[in-house]
């Protein structure tokens, strides 16, 4: 079973000192031990730029390339999957990355509620390793 954990950023202060996150089933912080399973969360934003780079992934949906430059302290990671924003399925949109860019264009003004599908860090680390050839 995936927990479903939720994080409020507030954008006049550090990610460290405004994150809430609490698990959706009771209302708690997770455990270490869970926060290594991959997890779907629920991420409230603050409008601005998110700061981000996206690509279509595999199955055709929205991976977070890289971050940066974004107006506030994102907790989003590169590798995460943007399952939804604002409660549209990105996976179901037609057109893919220039419509994505558009619809975050469209909610740049106001928060974003995202639910994002994060993968455990390690399985993020090896996929960014490149292997060299021999």
């Amino acid at each position: 079973p995936h927990s479903l954990l939720t994080l409020s950023i507030n954008p006049h202060s550090s990610l460290a000192s405004s994150a809430i996150i609490s698990a959706s089933n009771n209302h708690q912080t997770p455990s270490p031990s869970s926060i290594t399973m991959a997890q779907q969360l629920a991420i409230s934003l603050p409008s601005g730029s998110l700061g981000i780079t996206i690509r279509q992934g595999t199955n055709g949906q929205c991976v977070v390339r890289t971050t940066a430059n974004a107006t506030f302290l994102s907790p989003l990671l590169a590798g995460d999957v943007i399952l939804n924003l604002n409660g549209i399925v990105l996976a179901e949109v037609e057109g893919g990355i220039p419509s994505w860019q558009k619809l975050f264009g469209a909610f740049s003004s106001m928060p974003r509620n995202l639910i994002v599908w994060r993968s455990p860090p390690s399985v993020v680390a090896v996929a960014a390793t490149a292997i060299p050839s021999k």
